[in-house]
């Protein structure tokens, strides 16, 4: 069984990518493999079309958006479900729940268009690519993660883990669950 799925994830590198990323979500989004993965697979199919079929971007950026909604309700208090939302909204270009993020933008078109020019200009000035659009949502996520960064954002689900007790008790569930699920697997690596 290990050998067909190894051969499998060879000839499907974003299966693998994605399946290797929600391994590593308990101590990257503070989370189960499992539920990485629901969550992952509900706007995947958006991150897709945007990147004109390209799915191992695809699998990129969607741990991008993982971390960047992890780090949001780490940093905001807020509920996993709304900010999801957030993001299945922005996948069908609705912008209403932008506030739901708590970034300081507008549920609003014009306050997603604000983000996206924030974060067009924060990356210039940082020395990366500035060019993204409002129109595809790979650059959405990409423009979040920016202002999350910028705002001193990203990457706190990580840092807490490493350096809080409550982070750290919350990397021990998101591994206890993917233990519970492996054992249930004859080919996982306990």
């Amino acid at each position: 069984v290990s050998e067909v799925r190894d051969e499998y994830n060879a000839l499907n590198p974003a299966v693998a990518l994605m399946s290797q990323n929600a391994s590593n979500a308990w101590k990257t989004a503070g989370m189960s493999a499992n539920q990485y993965m629901e969550q992952a697979t509900s706007f995947s199919a958006a991150l897709i079309n945007s990147l004109g079929g390209d799915t191992v971007k695809a699998a990129q950026q969607t741990d991008v958006a993982m971390r960047a909604m992890s780090d949001n309700v780490n940093t905001f208090g807020s509920n996993m479900q709304d900010v999801q939302n957030a993001f299945q909204g922005f996948s069908r270009q609705n912008y209403t729940m932008l506030d739901n993020l708590k970034l300081g933008y507008a549920g609003t078109k014009e306050g997603m268009q604000q983000l996206i020019n924030d974060a067009n200009a924060y990356a210039a000035a940082n020395g990366m690519a500035a060019n993204l659009s409002i129109n595809s949502f790979s650059d959405i996520v990409t423009a979040i993660d920016l202002v999350q960064q910028k705002q001193g954002i990203a990457g706190t689900t990580a840092r807490e883990g490493a350096t809080t007790i409550e982070g750290s008790i919350n990397e021990v569930k998101g591994a206890w669950e993917n233990l519970l699920a492996g054992i249930g697997s004859p080919d996982a690596d306990i």
